[in-house]
């Protein structure tokens, strides 16, 4: 919203008014910074060493292709397509001539088409590498459009989906980053973020304002939006190579024994009987013996009748 309100503070109190009231608004954020308090540090913890920190976050992109899918996006719709400072400017000036005051409506297109993206985004799943793509694409499209647009107001109309899908892309590539990067390297591939979202601008706006300049204003901002398109695609059709050469090949299944067709086996009745399977081997009965006999005790009042040699009185 900061251009929509410099856009209208400029046709009443002037440029220079409009200086001295963004110098104030940063008294605001220097107050909210001091005001800060940092949290003590633990006992025992060990701040890791900032040597190497930057070569470490760019290797930590560097193995992860998705990662590098994203940036690579990223840093192209950053570099070429978002030059709304020096296009919407141009166009203001030289192709619908509208002045200051319409600068301002349309940096307020854009604003609100920006606030309904990030409403949007936060009803949003964690985001893929897909919205990251789609994002850029339909946001190229959208500046495509809007650069051959005949009208000062068919061109405000264009604006609006322009900014839903920037901020689209802008949030899902936040998020993204955020998401798949663990604590420990989380900061150090932020700050690689941070530097392809702003260092693209100072190569990108003198490309786009020398294409303006010889081939016109619409065909300036048409270029880098297309070019932001056609390497989102390229950067798609990248990753899904990459993710098809990484799956492992196929492997054959095992031979099953071949059987024959069921029209080519012989009905039932003609088929050949089966046989019973071989008899068990017959066992041998075990021979059961007579219990032995228990001899019994001797009665002694029983006559003797072991015979004797005399006879008995």
């Amino acid at each position: 919203m900061g251009p929509a309100v410099a856009g209208v503070l400029i046709t009443l109190i002037g440029t220079g008014g409009v200086f001295a009231v963004n110098s104030v608004s940063f008294a605001v954020v220097l107050v909210g910074l001091l005001t800060i308090r940092p949290q003590p540090k633990p006992a025992g913890s060990e701040r890791p060493p900032w040597a190497g920190a930057g070569v470490a976050g760019l290797r930590y992109v560097a193995a992860r292709p998705e990662l590098i899918a994203v940036f690579v996006v990223f840093g192209l719709v950053s570099t070429l397509a978002l030059n709304f400072s020096t296009t919407l400017t141009l166009f203001a000036g030289r192709v619908f001539d509208v002045g200051s005051r319409g600068l301002g409506l349309m940096s307020t297109a854009l604003s609100i088409g920006t606030i309904a993206g990030t409403l949007v985004a936060t009803r949003r799943a964690s985001p893929k590498v897909r919205t990251v793509v789609t994002g850029a694409v339909l946001f190229g499209l959208c500046e495509v459009l809007a650069a051959f647009m005949p009208t000062y107001v068919t061109f405000l109309a264009l604006l609006l989906p322009a900014g839903f899908m920037l901020m689209t892309l802008n949030t899902a590539v936040s998020a993204f980053v955020q998401s798949e990067v663990g604590n420990a390297m989380r900061g150090r591939v932020m700050a690689v973020y941070t530097v392809i979202s702003m260092g693209g601008a100072p190569i990108g706006c003198p490309v786009i304002g020398w294409v303006s300049q010889h081939a016109g204003v619409r065909w300036g901002m048409a270029s880098g939006a297309g070019a932001a398109v056609l390497a989102a695609l390229a950067v798609a059709l990248w990753l899904s190579r990459q993710r098809t050469g990484a799956r492992p090949p196929a492997q054959d299944p095992a031979p099953v024994q071949d059987r024959a067709p069921l029209h080519d086996r012989p009905p039932l009745h003609d088929r050949a009987p089966v046989q019973d399977p071989a008899p068990v081997r017959d066992r041998e009965a075990p021979v059961l013996l007579p219990p032995a006999p228990v001899p019994t005790p001797a009665d002694p009042y029983a006559p003797d009748s072991t015979p004797t040699g005399g006879t008995t009185p």
